[in-house]
């Protein structure tokens, strides 16, 4: 298989989960980064109101993206556009180093749920007609991306653990990790404050102003948010002094997620396997029995004995070890 046919076999994948648009959008707009040829790219998402939201635009500096959220929340309901260059422009070229926007809108129920965003520098060639006719037909698979969330992944810990430490509401340390994962989800906001526009920073406060409520013996508390790329799963706790005594400074660890399958369609992006069985290998490393696969599949026993057998022999690399672990196989 090609480079550019397993792009688009693993965006056709993706598109397909059934998750929540925000956990597979990294790995979406990687994947049209490689199909379409660009320096960045990010997503905006509209409430249901069809105002901007929440937005991921990870190539600009936190400045940057505090800037563009107090600028994007200023925008109104925004219509649905063909793929192209819109008014989006003065809004997304000024923080950048961007030249060219290529704007992939889709749709849910008649009306603007998220545009995806590809970018050039001004160096670089505008997007052209080929470009928008390439996207033209991808626009019915990346349309799935806009329906309602169909699957619950299982998630597994990415390795990426942080921690922040608050005190009396107001931040007191962290480290780089945490700094990393307070930004990995964004909203558009009228404030600008720093609360306002990261979510996750937001619920960190609040755990701790729980832990604070509860006194020094309160017990701890647990969150998870939805983020681009997974999710973040928050514990606070109360810090504990010299002696024993317990601190006045609440401990939030930031634990990033990822769900089990986006792990194993990652591993196997650039495997010689088939999209069957890829397909295989991403619902067993799920939990779902043999049986279940090979009905889902719609295939036979015969034909699902050949696929496991070629899944085994074609797997390769630092992951083999644990993708066969995970696969069962």
């Amino acid at each position: 298989m090609g480079k550019q046919a397993n792009f688009t076999a693993y965006l056709d994948q993706l598109c397909r989960t059934g998750w929540d648009s925000r956990i597979v959008m990294p790995d979406v707009l990687a994947a049209l980064r490689m199909l379409i040829p660009s320096s960045a790219a990010g997503c905006l998402w509209l409430d249901s109101r069809a105002r901007p939201a929440d937005f991921w635009l990870p190539s600009l500096t936190l400045a940057q993206r505090c800037q563009l959220a107090t600028r994007l929340r200023r925008l109104g309901a925004m219509g649905a556009e063909p793929a192209g260059e819109s008014d989006l422009q003065r809004y997304l070229l000024g923080p950048g180093a961007f030249g060219h926007v290529l704007d992939i809108w889709l749709q849910r129920e008649h009306r603007a749920h998220a545009v995806l965003l590809l970018f050039r520098s001004p160096s670089e060639s505008r997007f052209g007609r080929r470009e928008r006719e390439r996207v033209a037909q991808w626009l019915p698979l990346l349309t799935q991306l806009a329906a309602p969330e169909r699957a619950v992944p299982v998630f597994r810990d990415s390795g990426t653990d942080g921690t922040l430490v608050i005190r009396h509401g107001l931040p007191q340390w962290s480290d780089a990790a945490a700094e990393q994962l307070l930004q990995q989800r964004l909203r558009c906001a009228p404030g600008g404050g720093w609360l306002d526009i990261a979510p996750v920073a937001r619920c960190c406060n609040e755990l701790a102003g729980l832990i604070d409520q509860g006194g020094e013996r309160a017990a701890p508390v647990e969150r998870s948010m939805t983020v681009p790329g997974g999710r973040v799963r928050l514990r606070a706790a109360r810090l504990s002094a010299c002696g024993g005594r317990r601190d006045a400074a609440v401990s939030v660890t930031l634990r990033e997620q990822i769900p089990t399958e986006l792990y194993v369609l990652r591993c196997l992006r650039d495997t010689t396997l088939s999209p069957a069985q890829r397909r295989i290998a991403c619902r067993l490393a799920a939990g779902a029995s043999r049986d279940e696969v090979r009905r889902g599949c719609r295939i036979g026993a015969e034909t699902m004995k050949t696929h496991l057998r070629q899944i085994r022999s074609r797997l390769h690399g630092q992951h083999a070890a644990d993708l066969l672990s995970l696969i069962g196989v």
